[in-house]
């Protein structure tokens, strides 16, 4: 029975991603930061602490499938953490995930616009990723992720 590891919203590091490979986990779902904030959640609930100087925390999605990914080509990346659309869903495929997830941007739709709008919204965004990889030359997501990339801006840093 596969075992999937779930990061909350801070991003599975590459020591992390490390010991869970070591321990036999092939399965991970990297949650970066960028996504729902837990930490600005539950400070919201906890009017006697602030943990404003917290929000920022954590690993951006892209460094941690980018990192998780220099370790195995074994292991299978679920890119998560603030993925709204099929940009986002292409770019964390060609860096290196297997598959995403998305839960903030599915769960608006669900809460403000019901189960139909949701439905919607995610068949529209499986209609974008095809023409995202329309526009990238390619048929297929294994063809999405041999598509090369560049690191720029802070993430390059």
């Amino acid at each position: 029975v596969p075992i999937i590891v779930k990061e909350t919203g801070n991003g599975l590091s590459k020591a992390s991603v490390k010991t869970l490979l070591d321990m036999g986990i092939k399965y991970v779902d990297i949650a970066g930061s960028g996504g729902t904030n837990f930490i600005e959640i539950e400070d919201m609930r906890d009017f006697e602490e602030d943990y404003k100087e917290f929000y920022s925390w954590g690993v951006p999605t892209a460094k941690a499938i980018i990192d998780a990914r220099s370790l195995s080509d074994d292991l299978f990346i679920i890119g998560s953490g603030g993925i709204k659309d099929a940009l986002d869903m292409a770019k964390a495929l060609i860096i290196g995930a297997d598959m995403t997830a998305i839960s903030g941007e599915a769960l608006r739709y669900l809460t403000l616009g019901g189960y139909d709008a949701c439905y919607d919204y995610l068949l529209e965004l499986r209609e974008r990723l095809v023409k995202v990889m329309a526009l990238l030359g390619v048929k297929s997501i294994k063809e999405l992720k041999k598509i090369d990339y560049k690191v720029t801006g802070r993430l390059k840093e």
